[in-house]
């Protein structure tokens, strides 16, 4: 199955705007993206400012993706242990119980959460200090 159709349609919508915005930013395409995927600084000032703006915007597209698919999912951290080491574990059922979730949500999430990276993001979770 495609993973583009496994996406709520309401998140897929608002990450697909953010994401033409940012690609909108960039002037010269071939010039930005050997500037994008070469260890060499090809381009000018303009260019490595664009290729800030730019990364900022893609982080801004896929933050506001994940906050909206993911609301509070602090409240769903349990810590298995304190010592010596934190061992944070995140507790899907839980977080489902919490909010009413959208069949098509609940699907994404499911996989999302058996990610590896969603369990590095979670593994990482005691590092960062606690902002509510």
């Amino acid at each position: 199955e495609d993973m583009k159709q496994k996406l709520p349609k309401d998140l897929l919508k608002r990450l697909q705007t953010h994401l033409v915005k940012a690609k909108a930013m960039i002037t010269k395409p071939a010039e930005f993206g050997e500037f994008l995927f070469s260890s060499r600084n090809i381009g000018s000032k303009t260019n490595e400012l664009e290729g800030q703006q730019l990364e900022l915007e893609v982080r801004w597209a896929f933050l506001d993706f994940f906050v909206e698919l993911i609301p509070n999912y602090r409240e769903s951290i349990r810590f298995l242990r304190r010592y010596p080491q934190p061992i944070c574990v995140f507790d899907s059922s839980s977080f489902f119980k919490a909010r009413s979730v959208s069949p098509d949500r609940v699907s994404f999430c499911t996989q999302l959460f058996a990610t590896q990276a969603f369990s590095v993001f979670i593994d990482n979770f005691y590092k960062r200090p606690y902002q509510p």
